[in-house]
């Protein structure tokens, strides 16, 4: 009689097989690995039966030997069903075992221990090893995701000076390896809409409204790897704070910041392995009204960590250059002023002595002046400072001012209040008058002298400023590139910026 089954099992069958005079023959035991050994119920009949016929076959040599053998037989009997159902229970309680390797195996990702010929010794050990493999593992930080992330700036426009918003379009490119567990959907319900269940989380700064958003996902295959990737299209008005002091001369510094909301021990930004671009920008789709593009250096990049209490999240910053163009401002509101100011002259031609005329021409021009100044105002945000075209327009003002100031008290130095007294008959001749008129003249000629000095000294000054504050921000964004592009070669594009967050 062969019997498959384990040692033990072996061991008690071997001991009634002696005892009843039946040769046992071991078979080569089957390791236990993924199915666990079970007799069916054929081959449970099987060995009941040859119990039975050697049973059998020895009770009749025992009614020869005497009513003693018959009694040993009978309990040999007994044994044997008993090593039966005993078999029996061995074979279920592996049958658990195996199972209950089975589930810690696709609960702890622990390879299962192969349950051979050295019985149940192996299976408790291997049970007793399960719960420690998992704890050591689970002591282990898991490796963070490592998204490959590229940003376009498709479009620039709606650069607002008074509301200080610029608008932008973006669009994100990102790509990372499938996690474990997620599934992907087949091709036959793949209509476009497929949604990953883990995605990297964005946050930017300094939004005031968005605009647009939409998101696409798709999956592909990359050297035997599943990468997801995804396209996001972001549109959004940003606030940004802006230099005026040098307006209509000023070059803004045009940021975009954005942040991974994911922590580093979660997610980590790096560019994409085929040298794409980290960040790129569209030139031809830029609609900057009254501002330029900065020719030599468009724009700077990093990428930085921001420390939030305790974890830390990579993003990227980004800083479009741009100048303003100032002929709009040259043309539409200096040069207006210039003439509004410069018609006070024409007062001049007005007898001195005519108060009346000359006040009239005076507080008209300073009316319009003031009516362009509120004009001017909607151009700009409330200051605390004054611009260089504030300058111009006091400028203009004081100018006014003093002439119509002129036009007042220099009368009163030649002629006396009661010869000029509307109320009395006007005199044939005053006295002084000649000095009056030639007094006049004289202040016409230094009035107009100053206001040409002070046009010409400010076209200068401003022709000089410009250029200065140009160059100034050529260089200031050539270091910037520099820096940026040293910090991200030396660390592997990771940090070129530091921050920390109360």
């Amino acid at each position: 009689i062969s019997f498959s089954v384990f040692p033990r099992t072996m061991q008690l069958c071997a001991t009634s097989a002696a005892a009843t005079g039946v040769t046992v023959t071991e078979k080569p035991v089957v390791a236990v690995t993924e199915m666990p050994i079970d007799l069916g119920d054929a081959e449970k009949g099987e060995v009941q039966d040859a119990h039975l016929l050697a049973s059998r076959s020895k009770l009749s040599g025992a009614n020869a030997l005497g009513s003693d053998a018959s009694g040993l037989l009978l309990e040999l009997l007994v044994t044997e069903r008993q090593v039966l159902a005993t078999s029996e229970r061995v074979l279920a309680t592996e049958q658990r075992v195996l199972e209950e390797l089975r589930l810690l195996r696709n609960r702890f990702d622990v390879l299962p221990v192969l349950a051979t010929s050295a019985g149940t010794a192996e299976v408790k050990a291997a049970v007793e090893l399960a719960p420690t493999a998992s704890k050591c593992k689970s002591s282990r930080k898991p490796e963070p995701q490592t998204v490959e992330f590229s940003l376009v700036v498709r479009r620039l426009f709606d650069i607002r000076t008074k509301e200080q918003t610029f608008a932008v379009r973006l669009d994100f490119e990102l790509q990372w390896k499938l996690p474990p567990g997620e599934t992907l959907p087949d091709e036959s319900e793949n209509d476009g809409d497929w949604v990953p269940k883990w995605t990297p989380k964005f946050r930017m700064f300094g939004i005031v409204e968005e605009t647009l958003r939409e998101e696409y996902y798709s999956f592909e295959v990359i050297e035997n790897e599943v990468y997801v990737s995804a396209q996001i299209l972001v549109s959004v008005v940003i606030q940004e704070r802006m230099e005026l002091a040098k307006f209509p001369n000023d070059s803004q510094d045009l940021g975009i910041r954005m942040q991974c909301q994911n922590p580093m021990e979660q997610c980590v930004l790096v560019p994409f392995r085929d040298g794409t671009p980290l960040v790129s920008l569209r030139e031809e789709g830029c609609l900057l009204q009254d501002f330029a593009l900065l020719t030599p250096c468009v724009m700077t990049y990093g990428m930085f960590e921001n420390v939030v209490k305790t974890h830390a999240h990579s993003g990227i910053e980004v800083h479009i250059k741009v100048f303003r163009r100032c002929t709009y401002y040259v043309v539409n509101v200096a040069c207006i002023i210039c003439l509004i100011c410069s018609f006070v002259l024409c007062a001049w031609s007005v007898h001195p002595a005519d108060l009346d005329a000359r006040w009239g021409i005076d507080f008209s021009l300073i009316l319009t002046a003031v009516a362009f100044k509120l004009i001017l105002n909607d151009m700009l945000p409330p200051l605390s400072y004054l611009t260089t075209l504030d300058y111009y327009v006091l400028a203009g003002f004081t100018f006014l001012s003093a002439a119509t100031c002129s036009h007042s008290l220099l009368p009163t130095h030649y002629i006396d209040v009661m010869e000029a007294s509307p109320i009395t008959r006007a005199q044939e001749a005053i006295d002084g008058e000649v000095d009056l008129i030639a007094a006049d003249a004289y202040s016409f000629y230094i009035f107009a002298g100053l206001w040409a000095a002070w046009n010409i000294g400010y076209g200068t000054f401003f022709v000089i400023t410009r250029i200065r504050e140009y160059n100034a921000f050529v260089t200031n964004a050539q270091c910037e590139f520099k820096v940026m592009q040293g910090a991200r070669n030396e660390m592997g594009m990771k940090s070129s910026f530091k921050t920390s967050v109360a």
